[in-house]
């Protein structure tokens, strides 16, 4: 499933904070490229948030997030 198609299927079960990272992430198209500590600054989260998010869509954390990311844009 597409990584952002996953995201607006859950965004209704997210915490305020993960909602805040969703709609980031749903607009911001530079995610593949940035590692966890500079989304972490970017965003204005911690990382355990951003690892959290990330296995709530079921991914093995925000690496495992960030490859399919990278996938879903090669497909497009």
């Amino acid at each position: 499933m597409n990584t952002r198609i996953r995201i607006a299927a859950a965004y209704s079960t997210l915490t305020k904070t993960e909602k805040r990272i969703a709609d980031d992430l749903l607009t911001c198209r530079d995610v593949q490229h940035l590692s966890l500590a500079d989304l972490s600054k970017k965003l204005g989260v911690g990382e355990a948030s951003i690892v959290r998010f990330c296995r709530k869509l079921g991914y093995k954390g925000y690496q495992d997030f960030r490859f399919s990311l990278a996938l879903d844009e090669a497909n497009e």
